[in-house]
């Protein structure tokens, strides 16, 4: 008896917390990084600020990438700005770069200058060489 009690208990304060609150919520816009592993698109990330002086000559490098014909995300993080992504990744110097494989494992990263065709070499280094939607991408 005391068993069936505490059942019934369960169930009935199971169905009062239940009363209040939605059916699970819609999930959110996926995270571009987790997007670009949904596409099989290798992604780069740039963790920096528009105020670094070493930061600032990385733009031309992520316009080169953004410009190539590479099938690659190319994302830029202000940490000074959004200092929880700099968390995230656990940045400790900027400008840090992160490389993510296809699937969204970290395959390697960088404090400081990288040149565009040393960002492409380390990609084809972990055996994820870049290219465009149809062929070579130029960088």
């Amino acid at each position: 008896m005391v068993v069936l009690g505490a059942v019934a208990l369960a169930v009935v304060a199971s169905v009062w917390l239940r009363s209040g609150r939605d059916p699970d919520p819609a999930p959110g816009p996926p995270d571009a990084a987790v997007a670009a592993a949904a596409e099989q698109i290798p992604t780069f990330i740039e963790l920096g600020s528009d105020r670094c002086t070493s930061c600032r000559a990385m733009i031309p490098v992520l316009e080169a990438l953004r410009g190539s014909g590479c099938r690659l995300d190319v994302r830029f993080v202000d940490v000074w700005a959004n200092p929880a992504e700099g968390e995230r990744y656990g940045v400790r110097t900027i400008p840090t770069q992160v490389l993510l494989g296809p699937d969204g494992r970290e395959l390697t990263r960088h404090t400081g200058f990288w040149s565009a065709d040393a960002i492409a070499a380390a990609f084809a280094t972990h055996g994820v060489p870049l290219a465009g939607a149809t062929g070579p991408c130029t960088l």
